[in-house]
């Protein structure tokens, strides 16, 4: 038996209508921690690559201070020096183990969970956002602040060097 036309072309229709309701609740859907990540990694030119993958043009590139801020919550509450070296760190974990992050939300709060590392991100303002503070283990903390002392010490050596 042969159907008619317009019966034909049902499924069609509504394979489009799926594919364009689909994409409209995409679009509106509210953000994960893993879109977090993924602009994260994307800022750093890392989205799908991994550190050593990356061109030394990218890895020198200036980072845009405000889009970075905008994804961590502490970030201008550590010495900008020290954020760095932080935000290095966290970088460095999701992008080596972004292929196989595993996300637990509670609440207000969410863990990424990075191979042996732990990323903490917390939901502020319908946006969920890295804290350094909680995600940094002690000791790459205090390996941080023996980097700024070694910083300082050969810029002050420096400077009385060209005096």
């Amino acid at each position: 038996m042969k159907l008619p036309r317009h019966t034909r072309r049902l499924p069609a229709i509504f394979s489009v209508l799926a594919l364009v309701g689909g994409f409209a609740c995409s679009t509106q859907k509210a953000p994960s921690p893993g879109d977090t990540v993924l602009k994260l990694l994307d800022l750093h030119g890392l989205a799908g690559k991994l550190p050593e993958e990356r061109t030394r043009e990218s890895s020198e590139a200036e980072v845009d201070r405000a889009k970075l801020a905008a994804l961590i919550v502490d970030l201008d509450d550590h010495d900008p020096f020290i954020a760095d070296i932080y935000v290095g760190f966290v970088l460095g974990v999701l992008a080596s183990h972004q292929a196989r992050l595993f996300v637990t939300v509670e609440g207000s709060r969410a863990e990424v969970a990075a191979g042996r590392a732990s990323v903490k991100m917390r939901l502020v303002d319908s946006s969920w956002k890295i804290v350094l503070g909680e995600s940094v283990p002690r000791e790459i903390k205090e390996r941080a602040l023996v980097e700024k002392k070694n910083y300082e010490d050969a810029k002050a050596a420096g400077a009385a060097v060209s005096q």
